[in-house]
């Protein structure tokens, strides 16, 4: 259990903070590296012994929370702890033996029970502010206040709490694990690089252009022990640069031994963050009465809204290959067969004359065609759009939650003065999340 005391001797600016520092916590979401973006990104929750987001059972006064209006890549579902202002909680219960017995599959690596401080009484404000410190200006700041009364009798009592919380998107730049042999990079260009996604078979009429066969990668595969299969790279790589003014490079330091690949790159350091950019707001309150010492009141409800902006380097990529056919007359007939040569059945407009055109011949913008310094024989690779990469795209979610529980609890005597205790309660939350998409034209 963690205790009003222990939250704040941890300088938590939110709950995530404390739940972070749990050694049986591992593997969240929220987790910086854990590969998770776009509605994800921003939240937090309790993954207990790495075993699942949907393995950990996380209630709010023992009540169970809705969970976020996202799920995970692999449909991961999961409560946002954030959305609860730390100010209010009482103390955190950890059972980390496992509750499916009691609560259900959702309860196998444990359970975590927020309790709120529903006889608080007095006035506290909080307010921090953290950074890191190359990242300058840029900070996390958090502010926040509870106001609790009671009544002269104890019998009533009213408990109200506020957070706001902002967050500056910090560059992993700004990283003290980041130098010359962690640098981000990505592939520019849609040029492939593999043997296998180029049809260059002079046994078909292939008539390749040279320029993009990398000899000295090629070579280095065989003498690592790998394939003898061309490597191909765009011969205008090594000559341009990034719009940051960097000179595109060669393959990348995570190829295989063997297995050495020609794609054109440039870094990507200045679009990857450690942290996004997002603004929370959220509000809690309870009341509650005693009738008498059997009979009680209770009641508690909770709001936030978050907006997380993520952005990215405004470049898009295909889902998968587009395959791209070669220009009329890139291939070279066989005069053995009247100048036929079998790969022009891959030429752009080959089949028009079967139905009813005329066979072009020249597509003056076919990207691949020798004149236009491509391949020359028909290809299949992922389209890029946007590179060199510039910036420009931007993801906005807004995500609204509400919860409101309230109930009767006391005990009474029956059967033979038998003691029984009853808790009769509803307990009712939603969520709801909207993202704004911007992209960068093309």
């Amino acid at each position: 259990m963690i205790d009003r005391a222990g939250i704040e001797a941890q300088g938590a600016a939110q709950i995530w903070d404390v739940i972070k520092n749990l050694q049986v916590n591992s593997g969240s979401i929220s987790n910086p590296g854990s590969g998770e973006e776009e509605f994800i990104e921003g939240i937090a929750n309790v993954n207990l012994r790495n075993l699942g987001e949907n393995s950990t059972l996380t209630l709010v006064n023992g009540r169970r929370q809705v969970s976020a209006a996202a799920t995970t890549r692999s449909g991961g579902e999961m409560v946002d702890i954030n959305a609860i202002p730390l100010v209010m909680v009482e103390r955190m219960e950890v059972l980390t033996d496992g509750g499916s017995a009691l609560y259900g599959s959702d309860a196998v690596a444990g359970v975590v029970n927020m309790i709120m401080r529903t006889e608080f009484e007095g006035l506290e404000l909080y307010a921090d502010i953290q950074n890191v410190e190359k990242a300058g200006s840029l900070f996390d700041k958090t502010g926040s206040g509870i106001w609790g009364w009671a009544s002269a009798s104890g019998d009533s009592h009213l408990v109200l709490a506020g957070e706001r919380y902002e967050r500056d998107p910090v560059s992993v730049l700004d990283a003290r694990y980041f130098d010359e042999d962690s640098r981000f990079n990505d592939i520019v260009g849609s040029t492939p690089t593999a043997a296998t996604a180029v049809f260059n078979s002079p046994a078909l009429g292939a008539n390749f252009n040279m320029a993009y066969v990398n000899s000295a990668a090629t070579a280095r595969n065989i003498a690592e022990g790998g394939l003898s299969d061309p490597v191909y790279t765009d011969p205008l790589c090594r000559s341009l640069r990034s719009a940051s003014g960097e000179p595109f490079f060669v393959g990348s330091r995570y190829d295989d031994r063997g297995e050495n690949a020609g794609s054109c790159r440039e870094f990507t350091d200045a679009w990857e963050n450690m942290t996004v950019g997002m603004q929370r707001d959220s509000l809690a309150g309870s009341f509650s009465h005693r009738f008498s010492e059997r009979a009680e009141f209770y009641s508690f409800a909770q709001w936030s809204d978050s907006r997380i902006l993520r952005s990215d380097s405004g470049a898009i990529s295909a889902r998968g290959p587009t395959v791209f056919l070669a220009a009329p007359g890139s291939h070279i007939g066989n005069p053995l067969f009247g100048g036929y040569a079998v790969g022009q059945t891959a030429e752009l407009g080959f089949f028009a004359p079967a139905a009813g055109l005329k066979a072009p011949t020249s597509v003056p913008n076919a990207p691949n065609a020798l004149a236009n310094g491509g391949m020359n024989v028909p290809m299949f690779a992922n389209v890029r759009l946007n590179t060199p990469r510039t910036g420009g795209d931007s993801n906005i979610s807004d995500t609204n939650t509400l919860s409101v529980q309230t109930g009767l609890k006391g005990e009474f005597t029956a059967f033979s003065d038998r003691e029984f205790t009853y808790d009769v309660g509803l307990s009712w939350s939603g969520t709801s999340v909207r993202t704004t998409l911007s992209h960068a034209a093309a």
